[in-house]
């Protein structure tokens, strides 16, 4: 069971100001289907005005990856 829906930009306003960090990157298992792992990779910035999240999708043996950015 997951933690429910996830909010990157409601969560990057909500980092403390100043941010000791030059960034703050989440990363988390999404699943795992026929052989690959899908992560979510989201940098907490709000400089473009959403918090860029990708999906990136791994093979099993490492031997092949693809990023897709889904905001």
């Amino acid at each position: 069971a997951g933690a429910g829906q996830w909010f990157p930009n409601r969560v990057a306003r909500e980092l403390p100001k100043p941010l000791h960090f030059d960034g703050v990157w989440v990363v988390g298992l999404h699943r795992v289907v026929a052989g690959q792992y899908d992560y979510g990779v989201t940098h907490l910035d709000l400089g473009s005005g959403n918090a860029p999240t990708l999906l990136v999708r791994i093979k099993k043996d490492f031997t092949a990856w693809e990023v897709m950015r889904i905001q």
